[in-house]
């Protein structure tokens, strides 16, 4: 009875690695499909092909929903290729998630959203601008 309970881990243990050696092509091309999406997206923003980046930066960010730096810069293509609604949702969000590390989309939220005609949301991004300007006082 030991013997078969040895042979079963044993088999329970050699498809648990094979399954870790398959995994591991799925993880290189993950990387590579990401790499290569903000790769293009950067050469198609320096060229001026803003939808283009935009396309790019999407795959990317879907990718890697958690990076924030491909967030804007999906943001910001899509505001140069004037898909502004969209290009504000995701100024907003960056702003309101953190408007430390990217404070410029507190400011391209709030102009976005002037020039959508949303006047009293433009303000209030205008005024986190503001407090995020101010120094900490101790």
């Amino acid at each position: 009875m030991i013997s078969k309970t040895k042979h079963i881990d044993h088999r329970w243990q050699l498809k648990l690695i094979i399954l870790v050696i398959l995994s591991f092509p799925f993880f290189k091309i993950y990387a590579q499909s990401y790499n290569k999406y903000v790769e293009l997206g950067n050469q198609e923003f320096s060229k001026g092909n803003f939808y283009s980046a935009a396309t790019y930066f999407k795959e990317a960010s879907e990718l890697a929903p958690d990076i924030f730096s491909i967030k804007y810069q999906l943001a910001e293509s899509l505001m140069r290729a004037n898909s502004y609604n969209e290009a504000c949702l995701i100024f907003t969000e960056l702003s309101n998630t953190i408007s430390q590390k990217y404070p410029l989309s507190s400011f391209y939220s709030a102009e976005l959203l002037k020039m959508q005609g949303k006047y009293n949301d433009a303000i209030k991004q205008y005024l986190s601008l503001i407090h995020i300007s101010e120094p900490t006082r101790r």
